[in-house]
């Protein structure tokens, strides 16, 4: 029973540290000695692990855009996920009233959503239906449902290299709201490093 006691104090005291990230220069160091050397399977693991790390970073790069607070309200904790190259980060946005925003930014690599923002920045021209407008915002196409009924409404800017940007509030369906909360994100500085030029 002590050892299982002891074992147990060694392991919460290791997950209450970061892991510490890898230094992208000596896993493309050993990818290039690997490569120099022939041995391709080792120099391409070498590169899954610099993948991960800079997965990493991009992940960090993108919860700057969403600041700790947005339209007054207090912001959570961020949240990644990552699946099948797409990857979403999340913020809770608790306002008074008992109105919350969840923003999310969701985009992959290579493009992995363009056909579906493609789509979507299509449907959101074809205006016509109650509830429903599209309109522009520092010069990016957008779409906002309201729903009255159940005060809700949801704010999709669609952005560079199939990104898109996604409020969707609860407590309220007052899109004009919605359309000031986005503006305190800077837009622009996101779609530029989404695109590769910032």
């Amino acid at each position: 029973m002590r050892k299982l006691a002891a074992m147990l104090t060694v392991i919460s005291l290791f997950l209450q540290f970061p892991v510490l990230a890898e230094d992208l220069g000596e896993i493309f160091k050993r990818a290039n000695d690997y490569a120099s050397s022939g041995n391709y399977v080792k120099a391409l693991e070498e590169l899954k692990w610099a993948q991960n790390e800079l997965n990493k970073k991009h992940s960090a790069k993108l919860q700057q855009f969403l600041p700790d607070t947005l339209g007054g309200m207090q912001a959570g904790k961020a949240e990644v996920s990552s699946a099948l190259g797409i990857t979403t980060v999340e913020r809770n946005y608790t306002g008074d009233n008992g109105i919350n925003v969840k923003a999310s930014i969701i985009g992959g690599a290579n493009n992995a959503l363009g056909g579906i923002a493609a789509l979507g920045q299509s449907m959101a021209m074809l205006q016509g239906t109650p509830g429903q407008e599209a309109f522009r915002i520092d010069g990016k196409t957008a779409a906002l449902k309201s729903d009255q009924d159940n005060k809700e409404a949801e704010l999709t800017v669609f952005l560079g290299n199939g990104a898109m940007l996604k409020l969707e509030m609860e407590g309220s369906s007052n899109g004009e709201k919605l359309k000031e909360i986005a503006k305190g994100i800077k837009l622009t500085d996101l779609d530029n490093y989404l695109k590769g030029a910032a």
